[in-house]
């Protein structure tokens, strides 16, 4: 039985990710960060906070450069609802896996106390992904920016107003 040559190529493996405790590392992709999309397509900033189309290298220096460096490029997951979009085929693919909190270990039941941050300005995931996304832009500020300019608040009530004029 013949072989063709794609049989006998060897698969191409994607780097080894360090073993890592699930539970104490959090998860940020790109979409969460990337402009161009909208928040059901996984967009978690305003449009005038995120970045056009981030890479993986770009948010992992920026999360290095503010402190985070229990930080790693994992690039065999991809966001959940970016694999059934029609726009986005093949998936991308990459996350961050990143220590965002230290945990506390109870000393009694009476111990309140939950995780402290691992950098005491970014008490929050979405602090972090704003900062990134800040530093991002400073970085390159000739980047291309997210489609559509975002919308303010005097816009949307004079046209609220024009349509009742019209009425």
């Amino acid at each position: 039985m013949p072989t063709s040559k794609a049989m006998t190529a060897p698969f191409a493996r994607p780097p080894q990710v360090p073993p890592y405790d699930k539970k104490e590392y959090q998860t940020i992709y790109p979409q969460y960060l990337d402009g161009t999309l909208t928040p059901d397509e996984g967009r978690r900033l305003t449009k005038c906070q995120s970045v056009g189309s981030p890479t993986l290298e770009e948010i992992l220096h920026a999360l290095h450069e503010i402190g985070f460096q229990d930080s790693f490029i994992d690039p065999s997951l991809s966001l959940p609802c970016a694999q059934a979009q029609a726009r986005c085929i093949p998936p991308p693919r990459g996350c961050i896996k990143l220590v965002a909190k230290l945990h506390h270990v109870k000393l009694s039941e009476f111990d309140e106390k939950t995780s402290d941050p691992v950098v005491e300005q970014f008490p929050t995931k979405k602090s972090i992904l704003r900062e990134v996304a800040r530093r991002i832009l400073e970085r390159n500020p000739n980047r291309p920016a997210p489609v559509g300019p975002p919308a303010t608040k005097g816009t949307a009530v004079q046209s609220r107003t024009q349509k009742a004029k019209r009425r």
